[in-house]
C-alpha cells in the first residue's frame, strides 16, 4: 500500500485511505487494505460532491473485510458491491465521517432510536390547541392531521360551527400540525372565464331571368282571314299562364295579356332586383309580342359575436345560459300536450388553477337558436345547434381558440328550355341563371383569468 495516503484509524480498528470516486481499482494491485479503506474526495473539477454524504472530505470507519477480487471497477461502485456482498451498510455520523456496519446492527440501532423517541413522546405532557381554519374544509384538514401527524397519544376533533380544529398532542406534533395547516389553509383561487363565439357569414346571390311570349291572330275580326275553309281562323299564343297583369308600363288598347312562351323570371319581388317589360303589337291587335327581362343581385355580410362570461372557484363547475324556450305541440293517446325545447347560449366550465398560474379547464359551449328557414310539417321552428366540448390548458390572461367551423356552399343553376337554350347568344332568351356563393365561419375563443393571484403565490 501507499504510506502517503494510508494511516491508522484514530477512532478504532481499521485504516483510512484517500481515493477518488472516479478512480478505477487497478488490476493486480489489490491488497486487503485497499478493499477495507474507501474514503472519498470530490471530483477534480469540483462539479459534483461525494455521493454518500455530500462532504468534500470525510473519513470512513471500516471494519475488517476479507479480500475481494475486484479489478477495473470504479472505486465507488466497488464500495457498493463489497458492502452488499458482506451484508453491510453505512450511516452518516457527521463531521465528514461515515460508519460501516452490518445491516442487522444498523437496523437494530434505528429501532432503538425510534423506541427512545417514542419514550420521550410518551413522557412529554400533552397540550390542547385550537387551530382555526379560514378557507379549507375543517373536516378534511382534521383527517389529514390525524393520518399524517398525530401521535399515538394525540386526539383530533373539530367544530363545524366555528370552523376550528381541536388538537390534543405533544408540543412537537402540535407544531408540525400548525405548519401543515398554514400550508393547506389557503384561499381558493377564483377564475373568470370568458368565451367569445364569433360567427361571420358572407352571401352572394345573382339571378338573371327572362319572360317572353305573344299572340298571333288570323281571322275576319282582325282583318287577316286565312281565306280557307279550314282553318278559317288561326290563333297562336304563349302557353305559360301568368297571374300578373299586363307588363308594367304597358296599357295600350289591345295589348295582350302576358301568356308567356318562356316563363323563367328572376326572383324580383318587392325590394329585390329589377325588371323591364316591353310589348310590340299591331294596330289591329292581330300580332302582339311581350318581353320581360328581370335580374337581381344580393350581397350580404353578417357578423355575430356572443360573449358569455362567468366567475367560479377552483375545481367548481359553473354554468351560465341565456335564450328562449320554444313550444312544440305533441299528440298522443292521452291527448294533446306541449313540450318546451331550449334554444340557448350556454357556457359550462370547470377550472383548475396550477401552481405555475396555468388554468386547466373542462369546457362546453353551446349556441342554439331558432332557425326560421327550417320548419317542420306542422310549421314548428327548427333549432340551429352549434357546440364545442373540450379540455385544455391555458395560461391566465391568454386567449385560446378551442374550435372553429368553416363552411362554403356554391351553387350555379340554369333553368332552361331544352335545345333552344344551347344556341349561342340567342340561347339566353330560353334560360335563366341562378348563382349563389355563401361562406360561413364559426370561431370559439376562451380567455381564463385568475382573480386572486396572491393565493397562488402563497401556495407556491
Amino acid at each position: 500500500y501507499d504510506p502517503a495516503t494510508t494511516r491508522a484509524n484514530p477512532n478504532g480498528s481499521g485504516f483510512v485511505r484517500d481515493l477518488m470516486p472516479g478512480n478505477v481499482v487497478p488490476r493486480n494491485r489489490m491488497d486487503p487494505l485497499a478493499l477495507r479503506v474507501l474514503p472519498f474526495h470530490p471530483l477534480p473539477n469540483a462539479t459534483a460532491t461525494n455521493q454518500f454524504t455530500g462532504a468534500n472530505n470525510f473519513v470512513a470507519l471500516v471494519p475488517s473485510l476479507s479480500d475481494q477480487g475486484v479489478t477495473n471497477v470504479r472505486v465507488d461502485r466497488a464500495f457498493d458491491v463489497i458492502l452488499k456482498s458482506k451484508s453491510l451498510d453505512w450511516v452518516d455520523e457527521g463531521g465528514n465521517i461515515i460508519r460501516i456496519a452490518t445491516i442487522e446492527q444498523l437496523t437494530k440501532e434505528r429501532e432503538e432510536r425510534l423506541a427512545r423517541t417514542n419514550t420521550v413522546v410518551n413522557m412529554t405532557p400533552t397540550e390542547t390547541r385550537l387551530i382555526p381554519i379560514n378557507y379549507g374544509n375543517v373536516e378534511d384538514i382534521a383527517k389529514t392531521i390525524e393520518s399524517n401527524v398525530m401521535s399515538s397519544r394525540g386526539k383530533v376533533t373539530f367544530d363545524k360551527r366555528t370552523n376550528v380544529i381541536i388538537y390534543v398532542d405533544v408540543p412537537a406534533k402540535i407544531k408540525v400540525a400548525q405548519e401543515l395547516v398554514r400550508s393547506l389553509d389557503l384561499p381558493t383561487p377564483q377564475v373568470q372565464i370568458e368565451a367569445r363565439i364569433v360567427e361571420a357569414e358572407t352571401t352572394f346571390l345573382r339571378e338573371i331571368g327572362v319572360q317572353w311570349g305573344g299572340s298571333l291572330l288570323a281571322n275576319a275580326a282582325s282583318g287577316n282571314p286565312t281565306g280557307l275553309i279550314f282553318p278559317s281562323n288561326i290563333g297562336i299564343a304563349g302557353g305559360n299562364m301568368d297571374q300578373l297583369t299586363k307588363t308594367s308600363g304597358i296599357d295600350a288598347a289591345g295589348a295582350a295579356n302576358p301568356d308567356f312562351a318562356v316563363n323563367l323570371p328572376a326572383n324580383t319581388g318587392s325590394g329585390a332586383g329589377g325588371a323591364i317589360g316591353m310589348t310590340l303589337g299591331s294596330l289591329s291587335g292581330a300580332v302582339n309580342i311581350n318581353l320581360r327581362l328581370s335580374a337581381m343581385e344580393e350581397i350580404g355580410h353578417v357578423r355575430s359575436i356572443a360573449a358569455p362570461k362567468i366567475t367560479t372557484l377552483d375545481n367548481v363547475e359553473a354554468k351560465i345560459t341565456q335564450g328562449v324556450e320554444i313550444p312544440y305541440p305533441q299528440s298522443s293517446a292521452q291527448g294533446n300536450t306541449v313540450i318546451m325545447k331550449q334554444a340557448v347560449l350556454s357556457l359550462s366550465v370547470t377550472p383548475h388553477v396550477t401552481n405555475d398560474n396555468m388554468v386547466q379547464m373542462k369546457i362546453e359551449v353551446t349556441k342554439d337558436e331558432p332557425d326560421l328557414t327550417n320548419r317542420g310539417a306542422d310549421g314548428s321552428l327548427g333549432i340551429s345547434k352549434k357546440s364545442a366540448k373540450t379540455e385544455l390548458l391555458v395560461r391566465s390572461g391568454d386567449t385560446a381558440v378551442i374550435g372553429g367551423i368553416y363552411k362554403r356552399q356554391s351553387s350555379l343553376i340554369y333553368r332552361k328550355v331544352p335545345w333552344f337554350a344551347d344556341i349561342p347568344i340567342v340561347g339566353w332568351l330560353f334560360k335563366s341563371q341562378y348563382k349563389k356563393d355563401s361562406r360561413s365561419e364559426l370561431l370559439i375563443f376562451i380567455t381564463p383569468r385568475v382573480l386572486n393571484r396572491s393565493g397562488i403565490i402563497t401556495r407556491e
